[in-house]
């Protein structure tokens, strides 16, 4: 009998991914690439950059290790500052699911997708938490990356390890980091 980690593999296959524009097929094109180990995806809100890329991710599973969602902390600009988080890591990074549960709202139960990180098909970080890790096998997918620094941009790429596809998401209209000269977007 196949263990859950299979069942949820061979589910995730049968997804449906449909580019509803010349620009969603393009993305799929670079995406389906074998060729392609850095792929940006730059565009508005709603276009589908986060869609396309986690659903993509997971109809490829099976062929990945695990799929890393990563994106930077940034305050918004005119946003309080929450300061430190409390509770576990789960907890700290639980904000960072909310975008993929979003995607994945009506393609999956919510106890589906719960599981899929239970199992660490689906795992979650912060940018800040990747220095010293070997991203091997993996489809990481950067949410945000308008907001990171050219070191960063940096740290995240020299993570990339064999077998890996990194998956980068941006706007460059929104911003926000502080210093906008330091931004990836900029250098």
């Amino acid at each position: 009998k196949p263990s859950n980690g299979v069942r949820k593999r061979k589910l995730a296959k049968e997804i449906k991914l449909n580019p509803l524009n010349e620009n969603q097929a393009k993305f799929l094109d670079l995406l389906n690439d074998p060729d392609k180990k850095i792929i940006f995806a730059i565009g508005a809100p709603g276009t589908g950059k986060s869609y396309m890329a986690m659903l993509w991710a997971l109809k490829n599973l099976e062929e990945y290790d695990s799929i890393l969602y990563v994106r930077p902390n940034v305050k918004t600009r005119g946003e309080d500052d929450l300061g430190s988080l409390p509770g576990s890591f789960d907890e700290k990074v639980f904000w960072l699911r909310l975008p993929i549960y979003d995607v994945l709202e009506g393609k999956f139960t919510e106890k589906n997708i719960d599981s899929l990180f239970d199992d660490k098909l689906i795992q979650v970080s912060n940018i800040a938490f990747l220095r010293g890790r070997s991203l091997r096998n993996k489809i990481i997918v950067c949410d945000e990356q308008q907001n990171m620094s050219y070191h960063l941009l940096k740290t995240l790429i020299t993570r990339l390890a064999d077998g890996s596809k990194l998956i980068l998401l941006g706007d460059p209209k929104q911003i926000d980091i502080k210093n906008e000269k330091e931004n990836s977007f900029k250098t």
